[in-house]
């Protein structure tokens, strides 16, 4: 490990960049994350890679997340899992509307519900108690007045939270009073006990 003649392969690469890691050994810890970055990571592993429980070297980690997030729609189909989704949601930057963001946890939770219980359908209220602390991340009021009526009706959010984020935005796209969307009686059927920093958004 310590000469100029080692030999990185996919095989090798992971025990590679742990031993340099662990070591010392920079030069070649670059190479291993080089490699695993040009020939290893693909948009259908980073998902998988961006767990800490399945990559140990955070800097390998970090290039599958960085990925994860320029193309979050290209890995959707490999299930990206709970924890790798509540990183991804707090990054600065996902090249994802929140419309589709939103979307993409919600199909990811279902699909991880279906296999941990070996079930068709799941319950409505399991979605919910497993998209409670990923609700929690999400930006609502950048949303689209037509995507938010959409993501409104699943019933995570309390009244109050939906009228906030209505409101929030009519008022940014200039709504006129006619189009108080916040104030709509369809409202009062949807409810949940899910609390968040709805207009911490940056």
């Amino acid at each position: 490990m310590y000469c100029d003649s080692v030999h990185i392969t996919s095989g090798n690469v992971f025990n590679l960049a742990y031993l340099s890691d662990k070591y010392l050994v920079h030069r070649l810890k670059d190479q291993c994350i080089l490699y695993f970055s040009k020939v290893v990571l693909t948009c259908e592993n980073a998902a998988y890679f961006a767990s800490s429980r399945r990559c140990l070297i955070p800097e390998l980690q970090d290039t599958a997340m960085l990925m994860l997030q320029l193309m979050p729609s290209e890995a959707s189909h490999s299930r990206i899992e709970h924890d790798v989704l509540r990183q991804l949601l707090q990054k600065d930057f996902i090249n994802l509307t929140e419309y589709d963001l939103f979307h993409l946890c919600l199909d990811c939770v279902e699909h991880e519900l279906k296999t941990m219980n070996g079930a068709v359908e799941v319950q409505r209220k399991d979605i919910a108690n497993e998209m409670k602390d990923l609700v929690q991340l999400m930006h609502f009021p950048l949303m689209k007045l037509e995507d938010f009526t959409v993501v409104s009706k699943y019933g995570f959010l309390t009244d109050e939270e939906t009228r906030r984020v209505f409101q929030y935005i009519c008022e940014r796209d200039h709504y006129t009073d006619d189009n108080k969307f916040w104030e709509s009686k369809e409202l009062d059927k949807v409810t949940a006990p899910v609390k968040i920093p709805m207009f911490n958004h940056g």
